[in-house]
């Protein structure tokens, strides 16, 4: 009969299954399977379409083991809490759509504001078309709310500055398999 063990629990794989539940179903489903030869797995997939702004920064995954009827029609005879843990949500950097190709800063208007969305922290470069400009851009990130993936990014230009430059801002957290080019 087969069998595995999970954490000094016993579990034989005969007329049992394996429950995996999402704590936000919006954002992460949820599913166990049981495979003969490798034992038992949650399979967990992000929701296709889930809105960035209102995405979590976690989901705790639930899940229990339950034994059923070999004699009635898989009727749940136990089922047992195994193990519960959490899942930590990444995604790329957004930027808001009227600034995704760009922000121009002139003499009269030398500050702007940006929504950011983005799972997690992130960083503020600038690539200066002639790197020997140096700092030329003063930028300040500030999260929205505590647990909101909003952040506002300003970004200045000092009134010191009186030449015109270019340069392209890169937005970049670990998570992240490319940085965002603006």
């Amino acid at each position: 009969m087969p069998s595995v063990q999970f954490n000094g629990i016993t579990l034989i794989r005969q007329n049992i299954g394996i429950r995996c539940e999402s704590s936000n179903t919006d954002f992460i489903q949820a599913r166990g399977e049981v495979n003969e030869l490798e034992g038992f797995f949650c399979v967990m997939k992000y929701v296709k379409g889930a809105d960035i702004r209102a995405m979590p920064k976690y989901v705790k995954i639930s899940v229990s083991a339950y034994g059923t009827s070999p004699n009635e029609a898989k009727s749940v005879i136990y089922s047992n809490l195994v193990s519960e843990f959490e899942v930590q949500l990444v995604s790329e950097i957004k930027v808001e759509t009227k600034f995704r190709k760009g922000v121009n800063l002139y003499k009269n208007s030398r500050k702007e504001s940006i929504k950011v969305f983005s799972s997690s922290d992130f960083k503020v470069q600038f690539d200066y078309e002639t790197p020997e400009e140096g700092s030329l851009i003063l930028h300040q990130v500030t999260q929205v709310g505590q647990n909101s993936n909003e952040y506002n990014l300003t970004i200045q230009v000092p009134n010191q500055v009186s030449h015109a430059f270019s340069a392209n801002m890169i937005l970049s957290h670990n998570f992240a398999k490319k940085p965002t080019i603006v």
